[in-house]
């Protein structure tokens, strides 16, 4: 389940991973130089779930923009697995594609 500003869906992993490709080449092309974590806030929902909220910093570089910095933030509701930590829910507090827009990076 993904949520944003412009509103909430369910998708499945296999369309999701369908989708990756073209997302990642959307981001390349507006020249990222690095993307890392700033801070991991979590709170324990119960003894298999964890709620935590993500601090991104993006930094891009492009022909049209000089260095830009991007501060994004995401909330994820992540469940304990066999394999590991599972996503149940991504809530993105941003508008990401429009926030490099305004940057003058896409």
């Amino acid at each position: 389940m993904f949520a944003g500003p412009h509103g909430t869906q369910a998708v499945r992993k296999d369309d999701f991973v369908k989708v990756l490709p073209k997302r990642h080449g959307f981001f390349k092309s507006l020249g990222p130089r690095s993307s890392r974590v700033v801070a991991l806030d979590e709170a324990g929902v119960d003894d298999r779930c964890v709620l935590v909220k993500a601090h991104w910093r993006m930094q891009f570089e492009s022909t049209a923009a000089r260095i830009a910095d991007v501060d994004v933030y995401s909330t994820y509701l992540l469940q304990h697995q066999q394999e590991g930590l599972r996503i149940v829910f991504q809530l993105d507090h941003d508008d990401l594609t429009k926030r490099v827009q305004e940057l003058g990076l896409a």
